[in-house]
């Protein structure tokens, strides 16, 4: 943890040299508890002492000559100053540098003493630090002096391709040499370099330059660093206090050092591996033109083992295969169709940082001979997905060939168990169609619905494959369903209406407001209604119900139920008729009263702002100090235009006070 006290000088013209003005900058870093490193410098200035602390990324300011008291986050920091330093001060006396005294109990010999009292926890400790003072040294200092300002400029890019220069320009002054110093592998351009020209064929010798402006050619690929070092006569600061002069013991002067760091990026050179699933045959981006023969249904597998430089994406284009293309890092394609295929390629892709972003293409010299597959033509696999949920896919060894499926339809019998394990009635499948990429797609009656299980059997002779095999037939295959159904809820402008992720105020947060509690502080900061970021389910933010002693609340409001809604008129969404499960997640702070166990709250809906059907009661008996789920299935009988909810809590009299809890994440989805 560093303390530290900044006293800056103002410009040279407001200087009353006649009267000097002095003060001192005291650093404080605290070795152990108790034990305080005291750093002395000297500056001058004429208006009143600025004192800053920092402490565990807080800050306070304030004003004083001698004495401040400012709390940070985790530490009280209160530092007098006795009489002789005052008064060493007003006589204008120069107090030398004191360095390595680390004080722990004996003291210095001196006349001033600093009492640092720290407080951590309940835990109070106060030390008693004696600082030296020099011989009085009655002096005027000139209009100039310790007035320096440290500048330089660059350009603003800080990623590069290797082989490119940036330029960097030393603006500072006041100091009184400088130095350019840059890393092996990097090189000085020449004054009048032409950029057109091969720059390395314009270097400068040496690994440093004293030019006020130099050109740097970084030829070497990673982070490098350039280094600037001002040199000046008198400790000096830059003016927004970010860096201080450091003494050179050897030679007295005073140095500011700034390193810049360039990260420089190379181009991409291509590396993959490939592999026939058939006979384990590889190649790679080396490999002379090569011939695999296999088998329809038969696979090849692709990895991208590209390292140089720091790629982060990539492309596979394989004609002829099922999958066609893929950005995986490892990728499986399977041919389903006898032919010949060749003119694969891949693109090792550098999309971040933006500025050095690039693409390399390699051309796989792979032709790939798929012939009739002697094995049984059998189902591989049975999904079902969010995009298509009135569609089951399957995928076989082979494609499909697009013949007798308006027949084959009979042959598939469908068995589907809902989330409550009891069976689905009259869904089964309509129309079959092959998709594009070789797989078959079953049309069903309905849609299926998340956490639905999905069982499809199969017996026919209809459904072959384009290599003119029959498919096996199959029993009780179960579908991957990875369904997931969403809320109907809207994100209103982006904003998502479930979570209270929105801002507070008038409006509570994307336009829940508390229907009869404009009064007094109760809707905003610390009202009883307040969009809030203490505890959140989903997200960073809830909505926050609490009745506590410090809460304003009239006497006359006390009897009366709160209502919170959403009615918004021009957001609110159509929510079509059906079946759906509405959801919520609540927490009941531990320290609440147990009087809310027995209490209940209500949520209803409606339309146009007039939410007057109950969902359902739901009970304030749940677990303390955690998120639980609550929810409840709907079936509206029509379509309700303009969608509104109501959340209706007991009156404060009801729950008595002491009750804090949050709601979250609020959805409606459709089920069957």
């Amino acid at each position: 943890m560093l303390a530290t006290f900044l006293l800056l000088s103002c410009q040279p013209e407001k200087w009353e040299v006649d009267v000097p003005a002095k003060e001192s900058i005291y650093e404080l870093t605290e070795v152990t508890s108790g034990k305080i490193k005291i750093d002395l410098m000297e500056v001058y200035r004429t208006r009143p002492l600025m004192i800053q602390f920092v402490a565990n990324q807080a800050t306070a300011f304030k004003t004083s000559d001698f004495v401040d008291n400012s709390t940070t986050t985790n530490f009280d920091f209160s530092f007098k100053i006795v009489s002789e330093v005052e008064a060493a001060r007003a006589e204008g006396e120069k107090v030398e540098r004191i360095d390595e005294y680390i004080c722990s109990g004996s003291k210095l010999d001196g006349k001033s003493t600093m009492e640092v009292t720290t407080t951590i926890g309940t835990s109070v400790t106060t030390t008693s630090y004696t600082m030296k003072i020099a011989e009085t040294e009655k002096y005027t200092p000139s209009s100039e002096e310790y007035h320096y300002k440290a500048a330089w400029d660059s350009s603003a890019v800080n990623v590069i391709m290797v082989d490119t220069f940036l330029t960097f320009t030393n603006k500072s002054v006041g100091c009184k040499s400088h130095e350019w110093i840059i890393e092996e592998g990097n090189g000085f351009l020449k004054k009048g370099f032409n950029v057109d020209d091969d720059l390395r064929q314009q270097l400068v010798e040496g690994l440093s330059s004293n030019e006020d402006t130099v050109s740097v050619l970084f030829g070497k690929t990673g982070v490098s660093s350039v280094t600037l070092r001002n040199v000046y006569d008198k400790p000096v600061a830059l003016e927004d206090g970010s860096l201080r002069a450091i003494q050179d013991e050897t030679t007295g002067d005073w140095v500011i050092t700034k390193k810049f760091e360039v990260n420089v990026y190379g181009g991409l050179e291509p590396r993959f591996k490939i592999t026939n699933m058939a006979t384990g045959e590889t190649m790679d981006e080396k490999s002379e033109s090569i011939t695999w023969t296999i088998e329809a249904g038969q696979k090849i597998k692709v990895e991208d083992l590209t390292e140089s430089d720091r790629p982060d994406a990539r492309t596979w284009n394989v004609e002829g295969s099922s999958e066609k293309t893929s950005t995986e890092e490892f990728a499986e394609f399977t041919f389903a169709v006898p032919g010949e295929y060749s003119g694969f390629t891949f693109v090792a892709k550098r999309t971040q940082p933006a500025a050095v972003a690039v693409e390399v293409t390699k051309n796989i010299p792979l032709k790939v001979i798929v012939k009739k597959s002697e094995k049984p033509f059998t189902m591989q696999s049975v999904s079902i997905s969010s995009e298509a949920n009135s569609q089951i896919v399957i995928k076989a060894d082979g494609a499909f060939k697009n013949e007798n499926l308006e027949q084959a339809v009979a042959d598939f019998t469908l068995t589907v168990n809902g989330v409550d394990g009891n069976p689905v009635e009259n869904l089964a499948v309509s129309e079959i169609n092959v998709l594009a990429d070789g797989n078959l797609a079953l049309v069903l009656s309905d849609r299926i619905y998340e956490g639905e299980t999905v069982k499809l059997s199969y017996n026919g002779d209809k459904l072959t494959s384009v290599d003119e095999r029959t498919l096996s037939s199959f029993d009780n295959a179960e579908a991957v369903n990875s369904i997931k159904d969403i809320s109907v809820l809207p994100l209103n402008e982006g904003k998502n209406v479930n979570s209270f992720e929105g801002g507070t105020g008038f409006w509570l947060t994307n336009e829940w407001w508390a229907a009869n509690f404009f009064y007094g502080n109760q809707v905003g900061v610390n009202g009883v209604v307040q969009g809030s970021s203490e505890q959140a389910c989903e997200g960073s933010r809830s909505l926050k119900i609490s009745y506590l002693e410090t809460t304003s609340i009239d006497e006359g409001k006390k009897n009366d139920q709160m209502q919170i809604m959403y009615a918004k008129a021009h957001y609110s969404p159509t929510i079509p008729v059906g079946n759906y499960k509405f959801s919520f997640n609540i927490y009941i702070t531990s320290d609440s009263n147990n009087n809310i166990k027995s209490k209940n709250f209500w949520f209803y809906y409606g339309t146009d702002g007039n939410a007057s059907t109950k969902i359902a009661d739901f009970s304030f008996n749940q677990t303390r100090g955690e998120w639980v789920k609550l929810s409840k299935n709907i079936s509206l009988n029509n379509d309700i235009q303009k969608f509104s909810l109501k959340l209706t809590v007991p009156s404060c009299n009801a729950l008595q006070s002491g009750v804090v809890f949050y709601i979250d994440d609020i959805q409606l989805i459709p089920v069957r």
